[in-house]
């Protein structure tokens, strides 16, 4: 939602498609997969009454429930995931432009990640949530993880002796403590980090059960499961505007023709601003730009030079610059969800990474392994798009536009937060007499709904 904790939107450079950290990367910037993963998720719910009252075209089962047509728009992980948790009680038409799991979900780092210096319990709770579900699927061997754990720590050269050294020290025993209190295993690291892969000292602060998931996988068992449910799915569709019944939002626009439908749900990542204008909703959305360079380490001097390919943590850095092991050897990328340097980019156009951060990612793998001399050279490069918002919470619920709703703006998280995502929009989204949600949901609902704002 995007490369992984860290996940960046697609745009691509070069190819329409290409190898991504877990697979062929596909070309498309809004991609649809869903599918019954080997975890039973909750089964959808319906929208609060107050939402529905206009709809006179629902029909109910045998058995009084509401089923309504929902679009989903957007077949990255999340759009995917909510497909998967609405199909078991509505008819669900999921529309994606690309290849199902294409775009921001191909593009991304695939991170699932508990570490944060400034953790909430709202957090927390979410993915506690997601992990329940990907758990499921792991041990049943229908998603790959690789556990390597999450570093944070300054950026090589910092001086750990220095008072910003202690300042940062200080701030991992906060986060690490924050984050103990929360139930998750973080542990503040001093001295050499060397055993985690790296030629540089701490103070670092570390999560050893994190990881990244094969996101491709996830996306396949989310459309698998709708379709299954009965929902259709379907790629190679563009979504250019909504349909309109008055005040309400009655289906969308498309190159192949209109789509009428009780409910809009627009997971399209960074391209769901646009949606949002086109149905006249204001939401503070904004993407920020997030290249990633795959460094290989070339000819003999690599292992020469201590720079061959090693097990290191996914690490974030001081800077936002952060490291991942890839199948060739390094990818590193930029991490940036600052609200306030996003801007409205147009999520279509073309972007290079540059010269300039071709070499400061090169910089910073030598400073990392302690190779000033290594043979680094880039065999993939990319830019992506990451959706964010002024509280780092993603936004998922109702609009006030009756017929709309929204699952975007997941910070950089997609990956880690879309079967929380999927599930609580499912359970709100069918809570109509009280019973579908409990008081953890209505309180994560509450905070995610864009009704915040």
């Amino acid at each position: 939602m995007c490369s992984g904790p860290f996940e960046t939107g697609a745009r691509v450079v070069g190819s329409a498609s290409r190898t991504g950290p877990d697979g062929p990367r596909g070309a498309g910037a809004m991609c649809l997969d869903a599918s019954r993963p080997v975890d039973a998720l909750p089964t959808p719910r319906a929208e609060p009454a107050g939402r529905r009252a206009a709809v006179d075209r629902r029909r109910t089962t045998s058995a009084g429930a509401t089923v309504s047509r929902i679009v989903v728009v957007g077949g990255g992980i999340v759009g995917a995931s909510v497909a998967a948790h609405l199909a078991d009680r509505h008819e669900v038409t999921l529309l994606e432009r690309g290849e199902f799991g294409g775009g921001a979900t191909a593009d991304s780092m695939a991170v699932f990640t508990r570490l944060r210096l400034s953790p909430t319990r709202i957090g927390q709770r979410l993915r506690d949530r997601s992990w329940r579900s990907y758990e499921l699927m792991i041990d049943g061997g229908a998603v790959g993880f690789t556990r390597t754990g999450s570093l944070h720590a300054p950026p090589p050269g910092t001086s750990d002796g220095s008072a910003d050294g202690d300042d940062v020290r200080d701030r991992y025993r906060t986060a690490g403590a924050d984050l103990r209190a929360l139930g998750v295993d973080a542990r503040v690291l001093e001295g050499s980090l060397g055993d985690r892969g790296f030629a540089i000292d701490g103070p670092a602060l570390f999560v050893p059960a994190d990881g990244h998931l094969a996101q491709q996988a996830v996306v396949d068992r989310y459309v698998e499961r709708a379709r299954a449910a009965g929902a259709a799915a379907e790629r190679g569709v563009s979504v250019e505007g909504v349909l309109a019944d008055g005040d309400r939002v009655a289906g969308v626009k498309t190159d192949a023709g209109a789509r009428e439908a009780d409910a809009v749900v627009n997971a399209a990542g960074p391209h769901a601003p646009a949606l949002n204008a086109a149905a006249g909703v204001d939401l503070p959305i904004r993407r920020t730009r997030g290249p990633i360079v795959e460094l290989a380490v070339g000819g003999d001097g690599g292992t020469d030079s201590g720079a061959h390919p090693r097990p290191i943590p996914f690490t974030l850095f001081g800077d936002a610059l952060y490291l991942r092991r890839s199948p060739r050897g390094y990818y590193v990328g930029e991490y940036n969800t600052d609200f306030d340097s996003g801007s409205d980019v147009d999520p279509g156009a073309r972007d290079e990474v540059g010269a300039a951060f071709r070499q400061r990612a090169r910089d910073r793998l030598r400073g990392a392994l302690g190779a000033p001399d290594a043979t680094l050279t880039a065999v993939d490069e990319w830019v992506g798009l990451r959706t964010v918002t002024p509280d780092g919470r993603p936004v998922v619920g109702a609009t006030d536009r009756p017929g709309l709703h929204v699952a975007t703006g997941m910070n950089g998280q997609g990956v880690t937060l879309a079967p929380a995502v999927g599930d609580l929009f499912a359970r709100g989204f069918d809570d109509s007499d009280g019973q579908r949600t409990d008081g953890e949901d209505a309180g994560l609902l509450a905070a995610l709904a864009p009704g915040r704002f």
